[in-house]
């Protein structure tokens, strides 16, 4: 006896539809990519900015339990020293200062980094200095024309008469703007007095600028161009003390 089949109720797509719908798929992908990075990049931002407000914070506690001294860029026993002073004010108290340098929770990836900051070049002083000392890094630096070392080279936060002019910490540059080649401390240093054009020495990873915290605790998000104008005929005026 033989059993007659039921015929199929669809039919294949052909190779031409296929592809349509291959091209449709591919279209759409390339439409929301861009998109998706631009909410990356966003998130990124806000998690920066979010660092610097801690940071504002922590700076505030600080000068206040310290006759109104701010932390200072770096020490007699190496740079990032800042970092060391406010510690207490967002994490666990840390001792041992050598300790705290060393201690990568302090460099790219914590609470005092920018999570957008894409690292150093490859230049073996650089590294060097990357592998004994990773709390030195992360993207965020603090304005070593404001307050540099010791009382003698350091602000009080009471000396300013406006804070919303004077950049007291903020984004730094890393490798995708420039090789620092054994420069490493442009990588730390929220601005770099000297020959070099703006590129090389201000951050430009959020919207074409970087994300600051102001000596009267804001924080907000300025395009490179603006912080390399300067005012009144300077050009690093926003990185010195009003």
């Amino acid at each position: 006896m033989r059993v007659e089949r039921k015929p199929r109720s669809g039919r294949a797509f052909t190779l031409v539809e296929l592809l349509v719908v291959i091209g449709i798929i591919a279209a759409l992908i390339a439409i929301l990519l861009p998109t998706m990075a631009r909410a990356r990049a966003q998130a990124k931002l806000v998690a920066c900015m979010s660092n610097l407000r801690q940071i504002g914070w922590a700076t505030t506690m600080y000068a206040n339990e310290n006759r109104q001294w701010l932390p200072a860029c770096k020490s007699a026993e190496g740079a990032s020293h800042w970092k060391y002073e406010i510690a207490q004010y967002i994490t666990r108290v840390r001792k041992d200062f050598i300790t705290t340098l060393n201690d990568p929770y302090f460099g790219a990836g914590g609470p005092l980094s920018c999570p957008s900051w894409a690292g150093v070049s490859g230049n073996a002083a650089t590294q060097a200095q990357l592998n004994a000392h990773p709390a030195y890094f992360g993207g965020l630096g603090w304005s070593a024309q404001i307050s540099f070392q010791g009382e003698t080279s350091r602000a009080k936060l009471s000396d300013f008469k406006t804070g919303t002019e004077s950049a007291l910490a903020g984004d730094v540059v890393d490798i995708s703007q420039w090789d620092g080649g054994a420069t490493y401390t442009d990588y730390m240093n929220m601005y770099t007095i000297g020959g070099y054009p703006a590129d090389k020495r201000i951050a430009r990873r959020h919207n074409k600028g970087l994300n600051i915290l102001w000596a009267d605790m804001h924080v907000d998000n300025q395009t490179q161009a603006f912080m390399a104008a300067g005012k009144n005929g300077t050009t690093g005026w926003y990185y010195n003390a009003h």
